[in-house]
């Protein structure tokens, strides 16, 4: 299966630096239409965006479409429901943290996992990734573990917005041992 990436932005390509490896993708810009066959779907959209994505939805998105939704977030199926049934609707939190440079490039600062519900679903999606490049995890209690990464990542803007500083500012030796103290974060 090939993948297509799609990005509304001007951005044709994405550049991504881990260990010292450099990964590169073309992003595809093009108009989406009904024709566009995928057998998944992965969105990752802020809230804020839905509205403006919508018309794109309504044309990827079948009644049997498998979809996954990647972001922060509580209920992230429903801005979907009007497109297809619950059950092929997918709700993902990635742990990537991840940081641009000047350039535009972006730097991934630790090995990437996606956390889902423990479903038959999740176990297919995972399928389509190379587990050496990411990892997942499965939960039983996909809601509370929403939750926890909601406040944490509420926490940590916060404390980011007050030090006027990106999240690097977590590998400061105070911080971190100040954060591992308390048990919260995991920079």
């Amino acid at each position: 299966m090939k993948p297509f990436f799609f990005n509304r932005s001007s951005t044709s390509k994405l550049q991504l630096y881990y260990h010292d490896q450099v990964f590169e993708k073309q992003i595809v810009l093009s108009e989406v239409n009904a024709e566009n066959n995928f057998d998944w779907i992965i969105i990752c959209l802020k809230e804020y965006h839905y509205a403006q994505g919508l018309d794109d939805l309504k044309l990827l998105i079948t009644p049997t479409k498998k979809v996954a939704v990647i972001r922060n977030g509580i209920d992230l199926k429903a801005p979907l429901l009007d497109f297809t049934a619950p059950s092929n609707i997918l709700e993902c939190m990635i742990d990537a943290p991840t940081q641009p440079d000047l350039n535009g490039t972006y730097h991934l600062i630790s090995f990437p996992k996606i956390n889902m519900e423990d479903s038959d679903l999740a176990r297919s999606f995972s399928n389509l990734f190379d587990e050496k490049k990411i990892g997942f995890n499965y939960s039983f209690d996909f809601k509370t573990e929403q939750w926890k990464k909601l406040i944490e990542s509420a926490s940590l803007g916060a404390i980011m917005c007050m030090a006027n500083n990106t999240a690097p500012l977590f590998r400061e030796k105070k911080i971190s041992y100040a954060l591992q103290k308390i048990n919260c974060g995991r920079y």
